[in-house]
């Protein structure tokens, strides 16, 4: 103890001596002060005396003082502050991410009054308003200031010189009007603009307008040319411009719908199409008053709507910030509580660090109270090294922020709202301002509790072992998952095989039968390229296409009544494919036969159910050789029943198929949106020869060849980035509650040696003192883990809403974190009961 007294005393004495030179300043002499002032409670009344302010004069004391004591304790130093960096720096990093998504105001004035509206169906994914409800509503509500629609993004393609494919929306003419937008170059739609049959106008998005354009106002009033067909641009959108479901945009254009014709009966007439609806409140107008005002527009079209279906349609009214992060909102949530528990174990961490400290600085704070010390003033002492270590923890916890923020935008899948907007702005700032001052306040009372570390440090490492088994548990859920998702079998097989969507615009190939020769030509083509084993058209891709969608009731066999009051009874996928399209995806067939070159040039439909479809509708007895329709087409015969392939994605509901042969009869219409090719050539080389080969066709049309494995992929894009964040989180997490526990273990060594020592003394054997040590770290850590995994049962109860194919309740992957985190403790715990059982008695019984 004599090399601690002794580095305390050198510092009491340079304190003593700044004070005294401090006095000498004003005209005194060392001297005078020494005779003035006889011990440490005098000089402190003297300084008081001092112009400069004595708390302003003792704050730089206390500066000095932890600065120097810091310089002393480097590896205490070193271990704290990168401790608390990582916690302050991975929240400080999460937070600027999830604030966007569950704090932020949408980039709309007044927001708050923006309502996504429509009707929820089991058939759709998403609200909707039918064409004639949306004109029938526009002219009658009176409770939004504004109603507005869109149609959807889809794929356009810009013909002009270089051929592009971008992201196009067609929409009402108040549709910016209604979020409180305006160009920032040129006008926005007139009502003029939406009327039917009027020229097609446009908006560009800021990206497309300097990328394209050059950035150049000349751009306005130009023609250019759209799917083929010549599209006037009007104006710019704001560079932050943001469309409501978030999705990326380049192109905004005008509906030019004709509002459908009501008959005499009220049932419509005319073509309908799905809207999606926004609207804008009038002041002091709620959800609620609006769903209720609502109400009879909403009765008037669930009656013109078939009998069947009216029980399964509801009314949805909901504010937009809802709209755009319900489907987010619940991962942020959960990142959140993942970095803040990790947070509080760095926290831990660092109180435990101090309070060993503290515990080597008993006799330099018995000392201080002796010579006149107040326990305030040791109090604010302790805060000011608190501070401190906050203070430089922060900026080294925010460098690490920036860095992480950079790894998330570079990791991150596609679609996640406003990943790329994350910055370390003032909100963050705040944040992590409000850590620091959590964490002063934390860290400074801790010193002062030395008497009570028996207790204080033991309960820290018992909170560290919960919380990291809460994090470790959710980390082994989460990775389980991701496995269990990743070997979901999809029905297909995508290996070697390369896709494109092709967009044939209606002006350029106005004819069915231009079409057909387009897709009879490119077939051809393909076929006789080098290396191609196989290659179909399908106007839709599984395991996410669902061009086509039909209600099951709809469907409709020969010789039974047709179903006009059933409930609608979900969704059938309807595909529109060629006849290698199944041996190209390896889709077995399970009776029957496939479709055949000659069914192509037939007049007569064929087609081939899935498993699910045939077992639904013909239940214990064979489908094929009866004949189907759905909707009021043609009749068309079954011959073949294919195994169910994935069509909603990985987590989605699947539904069943119905295939339709993509015929050459001369009154066929080709849907086809894609060509599929197998072959074990290289893919990139191959995609240029494919790419030729479809140029050489048609010049202006933009394709682009991606392999079947790089889509299958991206379906578990999402959950692998939470995957590697909680999981990195959870290491982290881990590897300092190891520290926090082997720190303890050593610091109850050290007390204990003369224990230890007379232990030996009196007989026990290196066993007995090494299970006497690993008991009590297993005491605390089997209390840890206790709690932890009572609080991760109850976390994940609601698994099942928080991550989409959770099961509530995953016993392997809560038994495999608590399982490593037992495994972690024993040997953290290990090596400082190991180093007790070599202790030497006489040693030991000599220990001051």
């Amino acid at each position: 103890m004599d090399g601690p007294k002794k580095d305390w005393e050198d510092d009491w004495q340079k304190e003593l001596r700044s004070h005294l030179e401090l006095r000498a300043d004003h005209g005194s002499t060392p001297s005078d002060a020494r005779r003035r002032f006889g011990n440490q409670l005098q000089i402190s009344e003297a300084i008081r005396a001092i112009h400069m302010p004595v708390f302003l004069d003792q704050l730089l004391q206390d500066l000095r003082y932890a600065l120097r004591s810091f310089g002393r304790s480097k590896a205490f130093t070193i271990t704290a502050l990168l401790t608390l960096a990582l916690g302050i720096g991975a929240t400080s990093a999460v937070f600027s991410v999830v604030d966007r998504i569950l704090f932020r105001d949408l980039p709309y004035p007044y927001q708050q009054r923006l309502v996504s509206i429509g009707m929820a169906a089991p058939n759709a994914a998403n609200e909707f308003l039918l064409s004639s409800d949306y004109f029938a509503w526009q002219k009658r509500q009176t409770v939004f200031e504004s109603l507005t629609a869109t149609r959807g993004i889809s794929n356009c393609d810009l013909t002009v010189n270089d051929p592009l494919r971008l992201r196009c929306v067609p929409v009402a003419w108040n549709f910016l009007a209604t979020l409180g937008l305006r160009p920032i170059v040129g006008r926005d739609f007139a009502a003029t603009d939406d009327e039917h049959g009027s020229p097609a106008v446009a908006l560009l998005s800021y990206s497309l307008w300097n990328s394209r354009f050059g950035g150049s106002t000349n751009v306005l009033g130009q023609t250019i040319e759209l799917n083929r067909e010549p599209l006037r641009i009007i104006g710019v959108l704001p560079q932050d411009f943001e469309f409501p479901n978030l999705q990326p945009i380049d192109i905004l254009q005008t509906m030019r719908l004709r509002p459908p014709q009501m008959q005499p009966d009220q049932r419509r007439r005319g073509p309908e199409f799905f809207l999606t609806a926004y609207a804008r409140l009038h002041p002091r107008q709620t959800i609620t008053q609006a769903k209720d005002q609502i109400q009879p527009l909403y009765a008037e079209a669930i009656a013109r709507s078939p009998a069947r279906s009216r029980n399964e349609i509801s009314l949805r009214i909901y504010s937009l910030q809802e709209r755009q992060t319900r489907d987010s909102r619940l991962a942020a949530i959960l990142l959140l509580c993942a970095v803040g528990i990790l947070l509080m174990i760095a926290c831990s961490n660092v109180a435990n660090l101090l309070l060993a400290r503290a515990t080597a600085r008993e006799r330099e704070f018995s000392i201080r109270v002796a010579i006149g010390a107040s326990r305030s003033r040791l109090l604010r002492q302790s805060i000011t090294e608190s501070l401190l270590l906050s203070i430089f923890g922060t900026v080294l916890g925010l460098a690490i922020a920036t860095l992480l923020l950079k790894g998330f935008v570079l990791i991150a899948p596609d679609g996640l709202p406003r990943l790329a907007e994350a910055r370390l702005d003032w909100r963050v700032l705040l944040a992590a301002v409000a850590i620091t001052i959590a964490c002063t306040l934390f860290f400074g009372l801790v010193p002062l509790t030395p008497g009570k570390s028996k207790w204080f440090r033991p309960a820290l490492v018992t909170a560290q072992i919960a919380l990291s088994t809460v994090l470790l548990s959710g980390a082994c859920l989460f990775v389980q998952n991701l496995w269990r998702l990743t070997q979901t079998p999809l029905g297909i097989h995508t290996a070697q095989v390369l896709t494109a969507e092709i967009n044939l615009h209606r002006q350029r190939y106005p004819q069915p039968q231009q079409r057909q020769l387009f897709f009879d030509a490119l077939e051809e083509r393909l076929r006789q390229l080098p290396g191609i084993e196989l290659v179909a058209l399908t106007d839709s891709m599984p395991p996410l296409g669902r061009f086509m969608l039909a209600i099951s009731s709809q469907i409709q066999v020969e010789g039974r009544p047709a179903q006009t009051t059933a409930p609608i009874g979900g969704m059938v996928v309807i595909r529109s494919v060629t006849p290698a399209y199944f041996a190209m995806l390896q889709i077995p067939l399970l009776e029957g036969r496939l479709f055949t070159e000659e069914d192509r040039a037939s007049p007569v439909g064929t087609i081939i159910l899935s498993n699910r479809l045939a077992r639904r509708l013909f239940p214990g007895g064979s489908a094929v050789g009866h004949e189907i329709r759905v909707f009021e087409n043609p009749y068309a015969q079954v011959v073949g029943v294919v195994a169910d392939v994935r069509n909603a994605g990985l987590t989605g509901k699947d539904d069943p198929e119905y295939y339709e042969l993509g015929r050459r009869h001369e009154s066929a219409d080709p849907t086809f949106g894609h060509v599929i090719v197998k072959s074990s050539a290289n893919s990139s080389f191959l995609a240029t020869a494919l790419r030729k080969e479809v140029q050489a066709l048609d010049a202006r049309l933009p394709i682009e060849f991606k392999t079947l494995d790089s889509k299958v992929s991206q379906l578990t894009s999402r959950q692998k980035f939470q995957s590697a964040l909680i999981a990195s989180f959870a290491l982290i997490g881990l590897l300092l509650a190891a520290i926090g526990l082997h720190g303890v273990i050593a610091f109850l060594v050290a007390r204990r040696t003369s224990e230890i020592g007379l232990r030996i003394a009196l007989g026990a054997t290196p066993g007995n003192i090494h299970k006497l040590i690993l008991g009590q770290a297993m005491v605390w850590t089997g209390l840890g883990l206790s709690i932890g995994l009572a609080a991760t049962y109850q976390a994940f109860r609601y698994s099942r809403t928080l991550l989409p194919g959770v099961e509530a309740i995953d016993p392997a992957a809560i038994a495999s974190g608590a399982a490593i985190l037992l495994l972690v403790a024993v040997f953290a715990a290990w090596l400082p009961s190991l180093r007790a059982t070599r202790i030497e008695a006489l040693a030991a019984l000599r220990h001051d």
